[in-house]
């Protein structure tokens, strides 16, 4: 594989590799890559919260650790003021909860261990990431009730609910705005999944419980190198980006931010070196 990739870059160059700069670029309606960027070192986790506010909510996450047990319960009522990032043990690997007070559920596996890095701020509107699960407005209702990702207090208890992204260490809590769109960061190495949590509670009258939600769900279209937006990163992609740069396709806006794999600004060969790279040792060719 990597001779016929190596060809196939000789002959990209050969053709002058040059990216056509006379097409407009579409914008992507589904996502929109902000300008907001952070940068991360491993083995740590970094926390942040999306219109938040003081939702007087108990919502958040837990990571288990594997080897030791030990559970880590982060609030995102406690980092509303000011992002935090956290040291965690290097050697272990952890399991990720969603956690209100009421119930828990869900597990993904994370490695910290490669997870530093640079993060960009994506802004989505939650009904184009899952139709099934939020409306337009970004609320979710099941069981005769409507919850919003704050806690809602009626006459004899409250609904709670609570939604989250992770990708890589950074944890972006977040309540939807007035048109259902929310903002969080996600990781720009290639094949680094972006996933969201939800988790649904009530305590109302003589009923109390979890009801339900959802657990790790990866947001395919925006992990890193995933340019023909389908479900995974693979050779399509690298194949994708050298047709581009002859001419040969169009990218939208999204598009456009997943060929950028070295984060120069330009796109070009270069970049179709690092994605085959990438893939090649994420796939052990």
């Amino acid at each position: 594989m990597k001779k016929l990739i190596s060809i196939a870059l000789v002959a990209l160059m050969a053709a002058g590799g040059a990216v056509s700069a006379n097409a407009a670029v579409k914008q992507n309606k589904d996502y929109q890559i902000l300008s907001s960027k952070i940068t991360t070192k491993n083995n740590t986790i970094s926390i942040y919260t999306y219109n938040m506010k003081n939702t007087g909510s108990d919502g958040g996450f837990v990571l288990d650790g594997q080897k030791s047990g030990k559970r880590y319960k982060y609030i995102f009522k406690n980092y509303l003021s000011a992002p935090k990032t956290i040291t965690m043990p290097s050697n272990e690997k952890y399991n990720i909860w969603t956690c209100l007070s009421s119930s828990m559920g869900g597990t993904t596996n994370l490695d910290l261990r490669q997870a530093g890095g640079e993060y960009v701020k994506v802004r989505a509107k939650l009904s184009d990431i899952n139709p099934n699960e939020f409306k337009s407005n970004g609320t979710h209702t099941q069981d005769g009730h409507t919850y919003n990702f704050t806690r809602q207090t009626v006459k004899d208890g409250y609904y709670e609910s609570v939604l989250f992204f992770q990708s890589g260490g950074v944890f972006t809590g977040a309540v939807p705005d007035s048109n259902g769109y929310v903002e969080f960061y996600v990781s720009t190495k290639v094949d680094h999944s972006v996933n969201y949590f939800t988790e649904y509670g009530l305590d109302v009258g003589l009923t109390s419980g979890g009801g339900g939600g959802t657990n790790g769900r990866e947001i395919y279209k925006l992990t890193f190198g995933n340019i023909n937006l389908d479900y995974s990163v693979n050779v399509n992609d690298a194949s994708l980006l050298q047709q581009y740069l002859s001419g040969n396709a169009e990218f939208d806006s999204l598009q456009m931010y997943h060929a950028d794999i070295n984060r120069d600004g330009k796109i070009n060969v270069q970049d179709v070196t690092a994605l085959q790279t990438a893939i090649a040792e994420y796939y052990g060719y």
